[in-house]
Protein backbone atom coordinates (compact mmCIF):
# COMPACT_ATOMS: atom_id res chain seq x y z
CA UNK A 1 0.00 0.00 0.00
CA UNK A 2 2.60 2.17 0.82
CA UNK A 3 4.29 1.93 -2.50
CA UNK A 4 0.95 2.89 -3.92
CA UNK A 5 0.67 5.75 -2.31
CA UNK A 6 4.43 6.83 -3.62
CA UNK A 7 3.48 7.08 -7.08
CA UNK A 8 2.74 10.71 -7.10
CA UNK A 9 6.20 11.79 -5.32
CA UNK A 10 8.00 9.57 -8.41
CA UNK A 11 5.84 11.55 -10.94
CA UNK A 12 7.39 15.14 -9.08
CA UNK A 13 10.76 13.48 -8.81
CA UNK A 14 10.39 13.21 -12.94
CA UNK A 15 9.04 16.62 -13.64
CA UNK A 16 9.99 19.00 -11.13
CA UNK A 17 12.21 21.60 -11.84
CA UNK A 18 12.61 22.93 -8.14
CA UNK A 19 15.17 21.15 -6.42
CA UNK A 20 14.00 21.75 -2.70
CA UNK A 21 10.75 19.82 -3.72
CA UNK A 22 12.52 16.94 -5.58
CA UNK A 23 14.77 16.72 -2.48
CA UNK A 24 11.72 16.31 -0.33
CA UNK A 25 9.65 14.13 -2.94
CA UNK A 26 13.00 11.55 -2.85
CA UNK A 27 13.19 11.56 0.79
CA UNK A 28 9.73 10.88 1.37
CA UNK A 29 9.20 8.40 -1.57
CA UNK A 30 12.23 6.45 -0.35
CA UNK A 31 10.44 5.79 2.98
CA UNK A 32 7.43 4.81 1.55
CA UNK A 33 8.91 2.48 -0.44
CA UNK A 34 10.45 1.19 1.84
CA UNK A 35 8.12 1.17 4.57
CA UNK A 36 6.32 -1.29 3.61
CA UNK A 37 8.62 -4.35 2.59
CA UNK A 38 8.66 -5.74 5.91
CA UNK A 39 5.32 -6.31 5.92
CA UNK A 40 4.99 -8.26 2.42
CA UNK A 41 8.17 -10.35 3.61
CA UNK A 42 6.39 -10.85 6.90
CA UNK A 43 2.96 -11.54 4.68
CA UNK A 44 4.72 -13.95 2.11
CA UNK A 45 6.37 -15.91 4.86
CA UNK A 46 3.17 -16.63 6.99
CA UNK A 47 1.40 -17.78 3.68
CA UNK A 48 4.01 -19.76 2.37
CA UNK A 49 4.67 -22.93 3.19
CA UNK A 50 8.10 -23.35 5.34
CA UNK A 51 9.54 -25.53 2.30
CA UNK A 52 8.91 -23.04 -0.14
CA UNK A 53 9.82 -19.81 2.30
CA UNK A 54 14.20 -20.13 0.96
CA UNK A 55 12.56 -20.46 -2.99
CA UNK A 56 10.74 -17.00 -2.64
CA UNK A 57 13.48 -15.34 -0.90
CA UNK A 58 15.68 -16.28 -3.56
CA UNK A 59 13.56 -15.23 -6.53
CA UNK A 60 12.96 -11.97 -5.03
CA UNK A 61 16.24 -11.13 -4.32
CA UNK A 62 17.07 -12.35 -8.00
CA UNK A 63 14.71 -10.74 -9.55
CA UNK A 64 15.17 -7.32 -7.17
CA UNK A 65 18.86 -7.51 -8.54
CA UNK A 66 18.08 -7.96 -12.44
CA UNK A 67 15.95 -5.16 -11.68
CA UNK A 68 18.68 -2.62 -10.20
CA UNK A 69 21.37 -3.87 -11.91
CA UNK A 70 20.45 -5.09 -14.96
CA UNK A 71 17.00 -4.45 -16.91
CA UNK A 72 16.64 -1.75 -14.94
CA UNK A 73 19.26 0.82 -15.77
CA UNK A 74 19.02 -0.62 -19.76
CA UNK A 75 15.70 0.19 -20.01
CA UNK A 76 16.15 3.92 -18.42
CA UNK A 77 18.39 4.59 -20.82
CA UNK A 78 16.68 3.39 -23.28
CA UNK A 79 13.64 5.85 -22.12
CA UNK A 80 15.77 8.52 -21.34
CA UNK A 81 17.04 8.92 -24.74
CA UNK A 82 13.64 9.22 -26.17
CA UNK A 83 11.90 10.81 -23.54
CA UNK A 84 14.33 12.72 -21.32
CA UNK A 85 13.42 11.99 -17.33
CA UNK A 86 9.99 12.34 -17.37
CA UNK A 87 9.61 9.19 -19.93
CA UNK A 88 11.79 6.98 -17.45
CA UNK A 89 9.61 8.09 -14.41
CA UNK A 90 5.99 8.20 -15.95
CA UNK A 91 7.52 4.21 -17.62
CA UNK A 92 8.22 3.37 -13.24
CA UNK A 93 5.43 5.33 -12.06
CA UNK A 94 3.06 2.55 -14.32
CA UNK A 95 4.93 -0.63 -13.48
CA UNK A 96 4.26 0.65 -9.50
CA UNK A 97 0.71 1.35 -10.09
CA UNK A 98 0.30 -2.33 -12.43
CA UNK A 99 2.65 -4.04 -9.65
CA UNK A 100 0.24 -2.02 -6.32
CA UNK A 101 -3.44 -3.61 -8.15
CA UNK A 102 -1.87 -6.93 -8.63
CA UNK A 103 -0.56 -7.20 -5.16
CA UNK A 104 -4.16 -6.19 -4.11
CA UNK A 105 -5.90 -8.51 -6.60
CA UNK A 106 -4.15 -11.48 -5.19
CA UNK A 107 -3.83 -10.38 -1.30
CA UNK A 108 -7.14 -8.85 -0.94
CA UNK A 109 -8.89 -11.93 0.20
CA UNK A 110 -6.72 -13.38 2.29
CA UNK A 111 -8.59 -13.39 5.88
CA UNK A 112 -6.60 -11.74 8.43
CA UNK A 113 -8.00 -14.41 11.52
CA UNK A 114 -6.26 -17.25 8.79
CA UNK A 115 -2.75 -15.45 8.55
CA UNK A 116 -1.58 -13.26 10.83
CA UNK A 117 1.99 -11.60 10.82
CA UNK A 118 4.65 -14.23 13.00
CA UNK A 119 5.12 -12.71 16.53
CA UNK A 120 1.77 -11.50 16.40
CA UNK A 121 0.04 -14.67 15.46
CA UNK A 122 1.86 -16.32 18.25
CA UNK A 123 0.83 -13.99 20.78
CA UNK A 124 -2.91 -14.41 19.55
CA UNK A 125 -2.73 -17.60 20.11
CA UNK A 126 -0.90 -17.67 23.46
CA UNK A 127 -3.91 -14.81 25.19
CA UNK A 128 -6.65 -17.41 23.16
CA UNK A 129 -5.19 -20.69 24.75
CA UNK A 130 -4.86 -18.56 28.38
CA UNK A 131 -8.28 -17.48 27.95
CA UNK A 132 -9.59 -21.04 27.47
CA UNK A 133 -7.63 -22.55 30.11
Amino acid sequence: MTEAISIPLLLVLGFTLNLQLAIASFYMRGALMNMGGPVSEALAMDLLPVNQRATYTSVMNAMGNLGRGGLGPLISGVLQSFGGYGAAFSFTAVTYAISSWLYFQFFRRVEPDRHTFGWVGAMRARLAGQRAA
